[in-house]
């Protein structure tokens, strides 16, 4: 996993910073890819707390716009992968806890245990 240390906020320029976001959105891909969702909720947290106070401070258009766009368009194609990632594992889940339901009702059926209402 790509565990670059943000460079603090008031002492790296508009392109460092938007660099950081999208080191961030590739670490939390990349741990999403291993099925690390632990990790990459604890990524969604600093990038969260880091995304807002990159927005607030250019509002100036310190940032040239092209630069800004592609960094927009990147973060944006990460996090639409991410999400579709997360809706297949909540998905895959579902199924496997259904699979295990039925699963303790043949159990049950086949023990003779009552099955539950």
């Amino acid at each position: 996993m790509n565990s670059a240390a943000p460079i603090p906020l008031n002492r790296a320029s508009p392109a460092e910073q938007l660099k950081q976001l999208v080191r961030y959105s590739e670490a939390m891909l990349q741990a999403a890819e291993q099925d690390d969702w632990d990790t990459v909720a604890d990524i969604e947290q600093k990038r969260h707390t880091f995304m807002p106070q990159f927005f607030d401070g250019h509002s100036d258009r310190s940032l040239p716009e092209e630069t800004l766009r592609r960094g927009l368009v990147a973060l944006k194609n990460m996090e639409d992968e991410l999400v579709a990632r997360a809706m297949q594992a909540r998905a895959d889940v579902a199924s496997e806890l259904q699979g295990l339901g039925n699963t303790r009702r043949a159990v049950n059926a086949y023990t003779g245990q009552p099955q539950p209402g």
